[in-house]
């Protein structure tokens, strides 16, 4: 969390007022001192820090993408529903253009 959040250059106040909680709150679920953090809180988390919740619970690690593709799916998570389907379409069609597609794949 602490690695996302400095990383958008977000403070444990920004955090904490858009989760609706204390600050002291926040750093604890930061620092890990509170383990059942409510599943609703969890989403907005990852949505606040542009990742998905499976990454905020070291399921998943971003790190180990490129950047750019780390920088991609930050702009996805930006993007409401329709937003999401519309992007996904566009790929869709771009991977049928063969100048835009691995030759290798």
């Amino acid at each position: 969390m602490k690695e996302r959040r400095t990383m958008l250059n977000l403070t444990l106040k920004q955090i904490a007022e858009a989760l609706h909680i204390t600050e002291a709150t926040a750093q604890r679920y930061e620092c890990g001192e509170i383990k059942n953090i409510p599943y609703e809180k969890i989403v907005m988390l990852a949505e606040i820090l542009q990742c998905s919740p499976p990454y905020l619970l070291g399921w998943e690690y971003l790190k180990d993408l490129p950047p750019e593709v780390e920088r991609i799916l930050n702009y996805y998570n930006q993007l409401n529903e329709d937003g999401k389907k519309e992007a996904e379409k566009q790929l869709d069609n771009l991977t049928l253009i063969p100048k835009y597609t691995e030759t290798d794949k």
